[in-house]
């Protein structure tokens, strides 16, 4: 499947209806929505093919904070603080601030 690696999330919403959603990683998009629906599996390999990279600031945003976090050296748990510099994930600095 062309762009797999854009990939965040596949949904199965058919019981709402919905069929399946494909949720997009930031930094890509789907004729310019970060989300589609396909109502059957093999269609979504299709759709995938016109998936493109996306540079708006709400995929922007993510990156950078992604970035942060993964600057930081976190504790077990999701709830974990970085053991380099006390930070909780929702106020991460970057590496270049952390306590010597």
């Amino acid at each position: 499947m062309k762009n797999k690696h854009a990939i965040d999330e596949i949904c199965d919403e058919r019981a709402m209806g919905n069929g399946w959603f494909v949720y997009l990683k930031p930094g890509w998009h789907y004729n310019g929505q970060h989300c589609f629906g396909e109502d059957r599996q093999r269609d979504i390999a299709k759709t995938m093919a016109f998936v493109k990279p996306c540079d708006c600031d709400e995929c922007r945003a993510l990156i950078e904070r992604s970035q942060k976090l993964a600057d930081h050296k976190w504790e077990q748990g999701s709830f974990g603080v970085c053991k380099r510099c006390g930070t909780d994930p929702a106020i991460a600095l970057p590496r270049n601030q952390h306590p010597k």
